[in-house]
């Protein structure tokens, strides 16, 4: 029988979210965790301490292969390898797409009050007669791609993030039409905090809001063609930071539109200019980039050498990895969300391989990075991660089952009187 398992722990130091946030960044499945005090040399992510072992929670979920994982400013999909979409975290304006709008509760068969459901909801409406197989969440919106090429949108529809000409939230997922698309085949799509961006083989399209530019220019309640892009490349993936737009394309160029106030998104070759822009340019580098990572007022991209962050260290707007961490090779996955977090094959204090590291968005800030460890099942294992605000899912593959286990994560599930709000998830306390 397939299962997914992951591990819990509270957020410490921080301010929830209003109903409790998702996810921790200083999570382990076995080892210890570290904040970086002020008296820390910068590059002293090798030195770990015992004294704050957490109790974690371990959650079972069996029946499901997962995989992907996508999440927004509050919320998280699970997409499974039957193409079922699961859903957490705050329902605010139907983001979760569970049919309606606002906090999940549970009747406590007393009738004095209600108890917030905080679990695992499964999508509903016509979604659900379709396989889904890839999507992306922006601020409070969720774009998901099914087998059949179809694209469903569900959540806050105020700037027409979800492409529709009316501004009503959208609590059940809802097909866009492909004629928008000029019926071409679906390749990526991205959230920004409040547009929605739709990379095809026709090219790339927009909707939603043009903050900072973060449209390309263009101002429209359903999705348009991007006139701009240049014609002689091939655009493969887009990422969405808050307001900025990142494309990748098969030339390993990256173009790039929207906010670059803290020079997250440096135009390439150039550097130092920090301007809102919704032109279309070269951004990053001119090597070719393999991947690209877009977060809150940050990115990271993959070139063949190294992998490059914005802004960079030292406060350069754009600086390799190494500039900040001696050991490159052993990084095996980079994500930008709040701030970029790698997660690398080195040996932990567990006699086991598998870290991860935390590095603060604004350069000059050292006093934010964390260091945690978990067991990777072997040294080559594939790893994904999922950014929310102040959060992070990091889960990995089997190569062949495509089972994907989960860390970092918190109240993922709140039992009640010992129940579990979905028949195929088990709670165990360790």
């Amino acid at each position: 029988m397939p299962s997914s398992t992951l591990y819990t722990l509270d957020y410490e130091n921080k301010q929830e979210v209003s109903g409790g946030l998702l996810l921790g960044p200083k999570i382990y499945e076995a080892g210890s965790f570290r904040k970086q005090t002020h008296h820390d040399p910068p590059n002293m992510f090798e030195d770990h301490s015992n004294s704050n072992i957490q109790p974690c929670k371990k959650i079972v979920i069996e029946n499901i292969k997962i995989v992907k994982v996508i999440s927004g400013r509050i919320h998280t999909h699970i997409i499974t390898d039957l193409g079922r979409v699961y859903s957490c975290g705050l329902n605010s304006s139907g983001c979760l797409g569970c049919g309606f709008d606002g906090d999940i509760e549970l009747d406590d068969n007393v009738g004095i009050t209600a108890h917030k459901k905080r679990g695992l909801v499964a999508t509903v409406g016509p979604m659900t007669n379709h396989v889904v197989i890839d999507g992306s969440c922006g601020g409070y919106h969720s774009i998901f791609v099914t087998q059949d090429n179809i694209v469903y949108v569900c959540g806050k529809n105020s700037s027409h993030q979800c492409g529709f000409s009316d501004l009503d939230s959208i609590p059940t997922p809802k097909a866009l039409s492909g004629s928008y698309f000029n019926n071409s085949k679906i390749l990526s799509v991205a959230g920004g905090n409040s547009n929605s961006i739709f990379v095809t083989e026709n090219g790339v399209y927009a909707c939603g809001s043009d903050s900072n530019g973060s449209c390309a220019g263009y101002r429209s309640h359903y999705p348009v063609l991007i006139t701009s892009f240049p014609v002689n490349e091939i655009p493969l993936i887009a990422k969405c930071g808050y307001d900025n737009t990142s494309v990748l394309c098969a030339s390993g160029a990256v173009y790039g539109w929207g906010c670059n106030s803290s020079g997250q998104m440096p135009e390439a070759p150039l550097q130092g200019g920090h301007e809102n822009s919704p032109k279309v340019r070269r951004v990053f580098c001119e090597d070719p980039v393999q991947e690209i990572t877009c977060g809150y007022f940050c990115a990271a991209v993959k070139t063949k050498s190294t992998w490059l962050l914005t802004p960079g260290a030292h406060g350069v707007d754009i600086a390799p990895i190494e500039s900040i961490f001696d050991h490159k090779d052993s990084i095996i996955a980079m994500c930008a969300g709040d701030y970029v977090v790698f997660v690398t094959n080195q040996p932990n204090t567990n006699s086991s391989i598998g870290r991860v590291f935390m590095r603060h968005r604004y350069s000059a800030k050292q006093v934010d990075e964390y260091t945690g460890e978990f067991e990777l099942p072997h040294p080559n294992a594939k790893v994904e991660i999922s950014a929310l605000r102040n959060g992070f899912i990091i889960y990995f593959p089997d190569t062949k089952s495509i089972d994907k286990a989960f860390l970092f994560m918190k109240n993922l599930l709140t039992p009640h009187e010992n129940q579990n709000y979905i028949s195929d998830v088990t709670i165990i306390t360790n």
